[in-house]
Formats: C-alpha cells, structure tokens, sequence
C-alpha cells in the first residue's frame, strides 16, 4: 500500500501523516498501514473520532485473530494515538496491560532419523530429538 492511501475517518489526515512520516524515516511499514486501514475504515462506519469505548469496539472486531496477532494491532494502533498525542495532549491512548498477554514462541526440537554426535539427546519412537539444534558442542560456541 502507498502512502498516498486516502484515510476517509475523522482521524484520516493523522493516520495518512503518520504513514507518510514512518516511510520517510525508512520503514516498510506496508503491514501497519494495512492494520491502520483496518482501523480506519472502522471509524469512518461509525463517524467518530478514537475514544476508549470506539477503541474497545474496535479490539471486539479482532476476535478472530489470534491473542498475539491481536496484541500486535492493538499496538500499532497505541502508538498512533501516541503521535497524535504530541499535538493533542488530551488524545486518548489505549492502556497496554488491557492488551492479550505476550507469549513466548515455543522453541522447536529438531528431529533426525539418525543421531548425531556430541548432542544431548533423546531417543522417541525410532526418531532421535535434539535439545541443541545447532548440532554442536554443550558448553562451546559455534
């Protein structure tokens, strides 16, 4: 998405100055303009300007995506309302601990068919699993 996207809420001409000005500084930002778009086309349904219950409305619309995924947007759309919070000092901005919890990826075991030395490993089912998947030494840097 470009950054001449037009934003048609009430908050369009910050959402389009803040895009233009994450691109000018270098970012992609192709993700978060589409999540801002999202955002956007919700507040221009309802005519409206970006209060804790629109925001809360608006968070009930992300249900379908998962709780990580979710805090994600809900963050993008934090720190928009912390840029339009410089010239407005009476801006809302959504409180993070209202945000899903944060979760850690679960780390992932590699699994050879035959097994390898110098690894701590398990044998399960014919298959070996191992808890250093860099294939090298415990205690040593590869």
């Amino acid at each position: 998405m470009s950054a001449a996207r037009s934003f048609t809420s009430i908050i369009g001409s910050d959402i389009a100055a803040y895009v233009v000005l994450k691109k000018a500084l270098g970012r992609g930002f192709a993700a978060e303009t589409a999540i801002l778009a999202d955002l956007d086309g919700f507040l221009a349904r309802r005519s409206c300007d970006l209060s804790a219950e629109v925001f809360a409305a608006w968070c009930l619309t992300l249900e379908r995506l998962t709780p990580t995924v979710r805090r994600n947007w809900m963050r993008i759309a934090r720190n928009l309302c912390l840029y339009r919070r410089r010239r407005d000092p009476a801006c809302f901005v959504p409180d993070p601990t209202g945000f899903p919890a944060a979760h850690a990826p679960v780390p992932q075991a590699c699994v050879s068919p035959t097994p390898r030395s110098n690894t701590r490993r398990r044998t399960w089912s014919g298959a070996t699993i191992s808890r250093n998947p860099t294939f090298t030494r415990r205690g040593k840097r590869a």
